[in-house]
C-alpha cells in the first residue's frame, strides 16, 4: 500500500513539472490552434463581394457562338464559358454589339485576368449578317473584317479552364480584382464572388 502511495505522489510530482516545464509551450500551441480554426471559421462564412445569376456555355457551338448578335444584356447576368481543357484562351468581339467585360479564370476558380472589351457594331457589313452557323462562310479567313476582330482580340497570359463575361465595369461596380475567386452555388444557379485580398 505505501509502494502504491509512492507511485502515485511520484506521478503526481513528475506531471506537475512536466507542466510547469511545458505549460508555455502548450498554452501557447493552444492558442495557435484555436487561431487558426478561427481563421479558418471566418473564411468558411466569408461574405461574398457579389453575387449574381449565371448561365453556363459548355457545348462546342455555345462556346463558339458565345454572345454573337446579342444585343442588350441582362445588367446582373454573367456568363461562364466552360472550356474543353486547360489552355490559353482568346476572347473577340466578332458580330457581338454590345461593350463587355471579360475575366479569365484558372482551374482553381481564381481570377488571373480582367479585360474590357469594346463592341464595334459599325464594322460589320450589314449585307452579310451572321444569324446562323452557315453564315460564316461569307466570311473567309482572309476577309479584312475578320482580320480586324482577330487583331482586336485579346488573349490569355496564362492557361485557364473558364471565361467569364459580364456586362461592361461589371467587376469593377462590384469591387472584384484579380485574385479574387468565385465559387458556384448549383442549387441556385448563382455564381458568387470572394475576395481573396
Amino acid at each position: 500500500m505505501i509502494l502504491w502511495r509512492t507511485k502515485l505522489i511520484s506521478f503526481v510530482i513528475a506531471r506537475a513539472r512536466f507542466w510547469q516545464k511545458y505549460r508555455r509551450a502548450l498554452i501557447v500551441a493552444l492558442l495557435c490552434f484555436t487561431s487558426t480554426a478561427c481563421k479558418s471559421e471566418e473564411k468558411k462564412d466569408q461574405i461574398p463581394l457579389a453575387q449574381a445569376p449565371v448561365t453556363h456555355l459548355r457545348s462546342t457551338s455555345e462556346l463558339q457562338w458565345g454572345l454573337m448578335g446579342i444585343k442588350k444584356l441582362d445588367p446582373e447576368r454573367v456568363f461562364l464559358f466552360h472550356l474543353d481543357h486547360t489552355r490559353y484562351a482568346r476572347v473577340w468581339m466578332f458580330n457581338v454589339f454590345v461593350d463587355l467585360s471579360a475575366a479569365f479564370i484558372d482551374k482553381n476558380g481564381v481570377i488571373t485576368e480582367i479585360h474590357h472589351l469594346k463592341s464595334y457594331p459599325e464594322k460589320m457589313d450589314p449585307k452579310r449578317p451572321i444569324k446562323k452557323w452557315d453564315d460564316f462562310q461569307l466570311y473567309p479567313l482572309n476577309d479584312p473584317i475578320i482580320t480586324f476582330f482577330h487583331n482586336e482580340s485579346i488573349a490569355s497570359k496564362n492557361k485557364v479552364d473558364f471565361i467569364l463575361e459580364t456586362p461592361p465595369n461589371w467587376f469593377q461596380e462590384n469591387n472584384i480584382k484579380t485574385g479574387d475567386f468565385i465559387k458556384l452555388n448549383k442549387n441556385k444557379n448563382l455564381l458568387y464572388f470572394y475576395s481573396n485580398h
